[in-house]
């Protein structure tokens, strides 16, 4: 299957694209009750740096530095996650059904067979023990997922090889 790697936004960029949109909605704030000029820039790490003779170098300079931030890396970041965990169907973010399915598989222990979701198979698990593959165990196997499960409920890890026990076998 195909991959495509996207790079992860670093904490020190999201840091600074933090930092410039909450000072850019302070000064917005500002900017209600008096012009650039009147400003106290004492209060803003960032913008204090930044050329205020004009309104116009401000500006500029406001411009050359956001275009420097990593925002569209962030917002890519955003978006794949969303996309692919994110679940569709509800207004906050929530991990989706596959997910959460997945969570509950790792801590889940099946303690009788009853209780094994449907889409479970039994299999003959041959898994492997230091160096030496051991004879098979009864287990269940979900389709599409790597994950085994002994008749006792534990996870089995391991697993090299397995095969599936027909439907109308009474051996488990």
């Amino acid at each position: 299957m195909p991959q495509m790697k996207l790079a992860k936004s670093k904490e020190s960029e999201i840091n600074n694209i933090n930092l410039f949109f909450r000072e850019l909605s302070w000064l917005a704030d500002e900017k209600q009750y008096s012009d650039l000029e009147y400003i106290d820039f004492s209060d803003f790490e960032l913008l204090s740096k930044f050329n205020k003779e004009s309104a116009e170098d401000f500006i500029e300079e406001i411009s050359r530095y956001a275009k420097s931030l990593f925002w569209e890396k962030l917002i890519m970041n955003t978006q794949t996650l969303l996309e692919n965990c994110a679940d569709p169907n509800v207004e906050t973010v929530e991990f989706n059904e596959k997910i959460q399915k997945g969570f509950a598989l790792q801590t889940k222990q099946f303690p009788n067979k009853n209780e094994y979701p449907e889409d479970y198979k039994k299999v003959l698990a041959y898994y492997e023990l230091g160096n030496k593959t051991i004879n098979p165990i009864s287990a269940y196997y979900i389709k599409g997922e790597d994950d085994f499960f002994a008749l006792d409920g534990h996870k089995v890890s391991n697993v090299r090889y397995w095969y599936e026990i027909p439907e109308q076998s009474t051996t488990l």
